[in-house]
C-alpha cells in the first residue's frame, strides 16, 4: 500500500483487489473518517460504516 500527499489530500493505493481500512487502526476522528471519499475514488465502496471502509476494483 502507498501514501502520498496530494495538496490537502492524501492517495492511497494499493495492489490488492480490494482494501478493508478500520477507522481505529487509522487513527482517524470521526468526522474526517466520514469525509475520506471527499476527494474521490477510483473503485467502488463495498460498505462503508462508522467503523470500517471497504472497497474494491471496478469490475
Amino acid at each position: 500500500m502507498d501514501l502520498r500527499r496530494i495538496g490537502d489530500y492524501l492517495e492511497l493505493t494499493s495492489p490488492e483487489r480490494e482494501l478493508v481500512l478500520r477507522r481505529n487502526a487509522t487513527g482517524i476522528r470521526t468526522a474526517l473518517w466520514h469525509a475520506a471519499l471527499t476527494g474521490g475514488l477510483n473503485g467502488r465502496i463495498i460498505s462503508f460504516t462508522s467503523e470500517t471502509l471497504h472497497l474494491a476494483e471496478e469490475e
